[in-house]
């Protein structure tokens, strides 16, 4: 069977979320933050699969505090 886009895509972010949490609190982050999701959306993962990838890693929050909020419908 073939591997999951989410799969795939995990395999390739591990050091991406060393780079993420390494740039958090600096004014870099946000900007970081948004061309990952952008990256990763574009990859074909959904805001919710790249929120719970992020709470995972432990990816901070811009605030700093929290996890990354899942819609839920």
């Amino acid at each position: 069977s073939l591997p999951s886009v989410t799969e795939n895509v995990t395999d390739n972010v591990t050091d991406t979320f060393a780079e993420l949490r390494a740039l958090a609190g600096t004014p870099e982050y946000k900007a970081a933050l948004v061309k990952e999701a952008q990256r990763l959306h574009a990859e074909g993962l959904s805001l919710e699969a790249i929120a719970r990838m992020w709470n995972a890693e432990q990816t901070p929050t811009l605030s700093g505090n929290g996890h990354w909020h899942e819609r839920k419908n």
